[in-house]
């Protein structure tokens, strides 16, 4: 298996972890800042999705929202067994 989210200008995609929800594998890890003087810039935590573990499209991203997130979010603090994490999913991904 791997996996690299190019979003922020090179490969990335550092705490990966890998769950199975309802027959389809999430990897959910955390990515960088983008580092180019956008406001309230910081780390967040992608989010891919794949049938098979070996072909992986992104599907979105958590962003800080929360004073106490603005330096950003990593994906040790995501859940996927809270119900968060399973609606983001069934919501933003599906």
């Amino acid at each position: 298996m791997k996996f690299a989210d190019t979003s922020r200008g090179r490969a990335y995609a550092k705490d990966p972890a890998v769950v199975r929800f309802e027959g389809v594998y999430y990897i959910y890890y955390s990515i960088p800042p983008y580092h180019d003087s956008r406001e309230e810039d910081g780390w967040a935590i992608g989010i891919a999705k794949s049938e098979d573990l070996e072909n992986w499209t992104k599907a979105g991203e958590m962003l800080p929202e929360q004073p106490c997130e603005k330096r950003g979010l990593c994906a040790p603090g995501a859940r996927p067994g809270f119900l968060c994490f399973n609606s983001l999913t069934k919501a933003a991904i599906a």
